[in-house]
């Protein structure tokens, strides 16, 4: 789940004009003077923002949640292999289930899902596990980005594993195959970063303020459409 989507529950009590003040009011750091109803939401929108921890490159390098991951190993629970990292042809899969046929369901890292027979995936006995937990990939992952002080590899290259470098362990990052373009992030993530940096809020005309909930220019372009003496002809 995005940022924008967790910030957003958190201010549905709220109408379109008093979240974009809202906005404001956190992107410009005029908080204390909104109003105790607005006051209220942008406390909410922070407490988000403060507990939210962004998903890098997926949860363990995989398109998924790790909630999504909890709720396949309970249901799959006596399946000691669903939720494990598996390697095949070179490429790491993540096993997410298994069909009636015995056949494991496992995915990508481009998210796509396949069927493949036990031994495909090194289960040659009913009792064997095989691969690595991806909740421990993902901790490792994560222990090695803080080791190397980035959080993501660097444009064009992304993470696959880790290896040892100068004996400390930091991502393997490999050069991209298909190169896909990245989505943009929300307007929220651009809050949480500086909030996270520790810099000021953008002023309206800075050049990183963003226009899309710039409270000003909406009353600006909204205002013309309800002005009635537009439409009136001759003198009064």
């Amino acid at each position: 789940m995005t940022l924008d989507i967790k910030v957003s529950a958190a201010l549905m009590k709220y109408n379109f004009l008093e979240q974009n003040k809202i906005f404001h009011a956190l992107e410009t750091d005029t908080v204390e003077k909104l109003t105790k109803h607005l006051k209220e939401g942008a406390e909410a929108a922070i407490e988000v923002m403060d507990s939210w921890e962004p998903v890098i490159e997926g949860y363990g390098g995989f398109p998924i949640e790790k909630e999504a991951v909890a709720k396949k190993k309970m249901e799959f629970k006596r399946d000691k292999n669903v939720g494990r990292v598996v390697s095949s042809g070179g490429d790491q899969m993540l096993v997410t289930g298994r069909k009636a046929d015995g056949r494991y369901v496992v995915m990508g890292k481009d998210g796509r899902k396949t069927a493949k027979d036990a031994v495909d995936i090194g289960v040659t006995a009913k009792e064997s596990v095989v691969g690595v937990d991806l909740d421990d990939l993902h901790e490792s992952m994560k222990q090695a980005r803080k080791n190397v002080g980035a959080s993501t590899c660097w444009k064009g290259y992304k993470a696959k594993g880790t290896k040892k470098k100068d004996g400390k362990v930091v991502p393997n990052c490999v050069k991209e195959e298909d190169k896909i373009e990245e989505g943009k992030k929300g307007l929220w993530d651009n809050i949480h970063a500086k909030r996270k940096r520790g810099e000021k809020p953008a002023k309206p005309g800075d050049k990183d303020y963003p226009k899309t909930l710039d409270v000003e220019s909406f009353k600006l372009e909204i205002k013309p459409k309800y002005d009635w003496r537009s439409n009136i002809k001759g003198d009064l």
